[in-house]
């Protein structure tokens, strides 16, 4: 079986039907990893699969793939479980120097994950939670060459530091296991939580009250303002 037999973008990815159903997420994750280990799947045959796409494939794949400060994510298609395969590729090499970027911060993530460096390398920080103050502290720094595969749990704390040029990874995004991810601010012993969609949704309809409110009575701009949290 290989993770691109009958797939694609508008199909989606029937190997993953096959391999996640009436399965945990963990063991899902476990025979997922098998599926994209580089013997099956490397950077040459998903090149060969994206090339092969037609125009309405390709159209949902722009479509969904989005932009972020460190890399593209480009959105290969989905699963009937709630998986998603996507594709990233990474700009830069000092991630730290991408103003705003997610994979730079200290963070975790919703969901778990497994992924083929396909390309290059990554330079990853992993930490801990210290048990007496309940904040990450550094563990240690590993670099992630090509072509391997690793799988990373929702609650395991990390930092992209660095990436080598023309760095790609094929990324299996499981289900969300919770509604936020979290970003810590170290010197701080601060942290943010970055909600879904999903759960903001009814914070957007709120806010959009609160405001109507306002604005009727005259007080827009005022300090009781709804706090939105991101």
């Amino acid at each position: 079986m290989n993770l691109l037999d009958a797939a694609g973008p508008v199909s989606g990815f029937p190997a993953l039907d096959d391999i996640c159903q009436h399965r945990s997420i963990r063991d899902a994750m476990h025979n997922i990893q098998q599926l994209i280990d580089p013997v099956r799947l490397n950077a040459s045959s998903l090149a060969t699969w994206l090339d092969g796409l037609d125009t309405e494939e390709l159209a949902i794949l722009c479509d969904r793939s989005v932009e972020r400060a460190s890399h593209f994510k480009w959105f290969l298609g989905d699963s009937a479980d709630g998986y998603v395969v996507w594709l990233h590729e990474y700009k830069t090499g000092e991630l730290p120097d991408a103003v705003g970027s997610f994979a730079a911060s200290v963070h975790n993530h919703r969901y778990s994950f497994v992924s083929q460096v396909l390309t290059g390398s990554l330079l990853v920080s992993d930490f801990l939670l210290d048990p007496a103050r309940q904040f990450p502290v550094f563990s240690e720094t590993r670099t992630i060459p090509a072509p391997s595969t690793y799988f990373l749990s929702s609650d395991k704390i990390h930092r992209i530091d660095a990436t080598e040029p023309s760095t790609c990874t094929l990324v299996v995004q499981g289900p969300p296991e919770r509604s936020y991810s979290r970003v810590y601010d170290l010197p701080n012993e601060t942290f943010d939580d970055m909600y879904d969609l999903p759960t903001r949704f009814p914070k957007l309809i709120s806010l959009l009250s609160g405001e109507e409110i306002k604005v009727a009575s005259g007080q827009v701009g005022s300090a009781q303002d709804p706090k939105i949290h991101y």
